[in-house]
């Protein structure tokens, strides 16, 4: 697995690590418990919070022992990306260009055709041809 290997870990990174999970886990995830059971303390919110701030606590003191569960996030975070990246571009494709191109084919459009009002009996090629000769400020200012 040379992926493992090449996941770089500090001291500094895996305090963050332990931050976050403590303030994601401990505390939003027990305040919405906390909150949808009409503000009482529940087990379940309880040991969340007391977990996650062990968590955090082990992270800040022995970060080095904590190093190969941030390289197990930190490798399940690179496969959750590459196949949420795969899903987000497939949508995109099936969302927005295949609606496209199903339009296109219906109205028979074409982009040589639509093009600058391109006509394909008069003309076999966009390139326009210029008769006056070469100017070199001519290539300054393109657009």
């Amino acid at each position: 697995m040379s992926i493992w290997h090449n996941i770089p870990v500090d001291n500094r990174k895996v305090r963050e690590f332990g931050l976050v999970i403590f303030f994601v886990i401990g505390v939003l995830v027990s305040g919405f418990i906390f909150y949808k059971n009409d503000w009482a303390i529940t087990p379940l919110a309880s040991n969340l919070f007391k977990a996650s701030g062990v968590f955090m606590l082990v992270c800040m003191v022995l970060p080095r022992y904590m190093f190969p569960i941030y390289k197990a996030w930190m490798l399940l975070a690179l496969g959750l990306g590459f196949i949420a990246t795969r899903v987000i571009i497939t949508l995109v494709y099936l969302l927005m260009m295949t609606p496209v191109g199903v339009i296109r084919r219906q109205k028979k459009g074409s982009v040589y055709r639509t093009y600058l009002d391109f006509n394909p009996e008069e003309h076999q090629s966009y390139w326009i041809r210029r008769d006056e000769p070469y100017n070199k400020e001519h290539t300054e200012r393109q657009f």
